[in-house]
């Protein structure tokens, strides 16, 4: 924690010179990358003896599902004038994101998201029981 602090102080004093605030915000997400790497080593190696592989694969695949998200949308123009447009342009979105999101896990882990489908049908039966 120590390190990650002195990290993300030389990091925005370095770039705030360059970036402005732009700079310290940039200086910090390297600071979280740092920290965020060692603690995933850590609980990997220590925690549960295990190899960080898997971890990072997941990250992966989440990251080319943001990809994938992020080349369909930068062609797609979404523009909402008003919260309505925003709320009927939203739902439909964010329906299909946790799609895109919910077909990468049962291609690479299907035990996963068969609890992920099933801790959805609890909650959503659960909700209409009130």
């Amino acid at each position: 924690a120590i390190l990650e602090s002195v990290i993300n102080l030389v990091a925005s004093i370095i770039l705030v010179r360059m970036l402005g605030i732009h700079g310290v915000l940039l200086g910090t997400i390297i600071a979280y990358l740092y920290r965020t790497n060692d603690i995933i080593i850590y609980a990997n190696r220590k925690v549960l003896k295990r190899s960080c592989w898997a971890t990072y694969r997941l990250w992966l695949q989440n990251m080319v599902v943001f990809g994938i998200v992020f080349a369909v949308f930068h062609f797609i123009p979404l523009q909402p004038t008003n919260f309505a447009q925003f709320f009927m342009i939203g739902i439909p979105v964010g329906v299909f994101i946790c799609i895109l999101y919910l077909i990468e896990a049962w291609l690479t882990d299907r035990e996963a998201a068969r609890q992920l489908v099933g801790t959805v049908k609890n909650n959503l039966l659960r909700s209409g029981k009130k």
